[in-house]
């Protein structure tokens, strides 16, 4: 074999090398690109303060998107899209509402599907619990959850609580006295006002609640005593309030004074007063594991969370967790002697207490 020959022999498995260590790099490359949702989340976990910040920032411009699902009230929904697009103009906010059970089964369909479209998600504890069975949830702490109260945020960061309600118990000032209202589980067995009262739709998480705070065999005989008492059940909070508003009920239990409130604020004659012990339903923010835009819902999961995002709440006289927020109803959350959450860890294996409700208050 001549020199030349060899030379050109060993130039090309040289090439061949190249060319193979070139693939290869090109390989790792793409492998890289395809950064999981779960890893740019965590890359933001290693910064902090204006670097985390900026960086956040710049990665959600690029992005340019984001898209939240949620049942919140429609005012609510509508002045978060105003107000985020007025802050981050370079993104496109798609803050779209639907029912809480549209809102799920949507969010679900399309990840398992392979086109996920949702970035945020605004599940109450039931459909939280569906998300986190399935493995849909992506884990993020953000900052501005850090002084929150415990039972307002996942360690974990699987979630954190943006909007809650206390449920209170309402009554009509022209047909009953306030003293006459009874405040505790134990007045609900009452039937002097048999026909005259009613009760709202999220009676299996009130199941929950009574048979956690009393034990079972206390418990479930508060429960039969109240359903004995044969409350008119209401398929949403605003059909009940209207009902008591209208007379058509003299008191309506575990009604959410955020529905309530504004009602009698324009004069209806109704009013409230705390239960003992009062039940607050919590509605939690969760990012997709598939988030097509995760650092764009990033930073719209900080900002609903912000000071800024929280104080539009009072505009629509809604309430949140922040400790350095005015919301409105305050002195519902300051007047209660004991409060429980309608938490995922409550509620969220719902087929007995479900049952449990329907066969007392629905089928009896």
């Amino acid at each position: 074999m001549t020199r030349t020959r060899a030379h050109g022999l060993c130039r090309d498995r040289l090439g061949r090398l190249l060319i193979g260590a070139l693939a290869g790099l090109a390989l790792v490359g793409s492998a890289s690109a395809q950064t999981t949702v779960q890893e740019k989340l965590d890359q933001l976990a290693k910064l902090s303060g204006a670097e985390r910040q900026r960086f956040l920032e710049e990665q959600a411009f690029k992005e340019g998107k984001v898209v939240m699902y949620a049942s919140d009230h429609p005012d609510l929904v509508r002045v978060w899209n105003a107000e985020f697009k007025k802050r981050y103009p370079q993104i496109d906010c798609q803050f779209i509402r639907m029912t809480t059970r549209e809102m799920t089964q949507r969010a679900v369909n399309e990840s398992q599907a392979g086109h996920p479209v949702t970035d945020l998600l605004h599940p109450p504890a039931v459909e939280l619990a569906l998300l986190q069975r399935s493995a849909l949830v992506a884990r993020y702490l953000s900052p501005e959850a850090r002084e929150f109260d415990p039972e307002y945020r996942d360690p974990q960061g699987e979630w954190s609580v943006f909007w809650l309600a206390p449920e209170v118990i309402g009554y009509n000032t022209e047909l009953v006295k306030r003293a006459d209202v009874p405040t505790t589980l134990e007045g609900r067995g009452s039937t002097a006002l048999k026909g005259k009262v009613g009760r709202g739709p999220n009676g299996p998480a009130w199941v929950a609640g009574v048979l956690k705070v009393r034990g079972e065999t206390e418990g479930m005989a508060l429960i039969q005593r109240a359903a004995a008492a044969e409350p008119r059940v209401y398929d949403s909070n605003t059909a009940l309030a209207n009902a008591l508003g209208s007379g058509q009920i003299a008191i309506a239990y575990d009604l959410l004074v955020t529905t309530l409130g504004p009602i009698k604020s324009r004069g209806a004659p109704v009013d409230y007063v705390i239960p003992e012990p009062m039940f607050v339903l919590p509605v939690y923010q969760v990012i997709m594991k598939d988030a097509p835009h995760p650092f764009a819902a990033a930073l719209a999961y900080d900002w609903i969370l912000s000071k800024q995002g929280q104080a539009l709440f009072k505009g629509v006289d809604q309430i949140g967790p922040r400790k350095d927020t005015d919301y409105p109803y305050a002195d519902v959350m300051r007047g209660a002697k004991t409060m429980m959450s309608f938490s995922v860890g409550l509620v969220g294996e719902p087929a007995r207490f479900n049952k449990l409700f329907e066969d007392l208050f629905i089928r009896r």
